[in-house]
């Protein structure tokens, strides 16, 4: 999906001391359902520039299809 996506860092809901991303797009949100707490999270990573990185990576995935 092309456009603009709004990449968010939070807390990893398994382990505080690690960042997890949740994407945005429009007014709808991914769900990756890796967290049971928290279906939108997806990662754990040690920081958040990582964690940010990551949710890059997964935009420009979601962009080529």
């Amino acid at each position: 999906m092309k456009g603009k996506h709004d990449i968010s860092i939070w807390h990893c809901p398994t382990n505080s001391e690690r960042y997890s991303f949740a994407l945005g797009y429009g007014s709808g949100a991914a769900s990756f359902k890796e967290f049971a707490e928290d279906p939108f999270l997806s990662g754990s990573f040690e920081t958040p520039e990582a964690a940010l990185a990551a949710g890059i990576e997964e935009v420009k995935a979601i962009e080529k299809m």
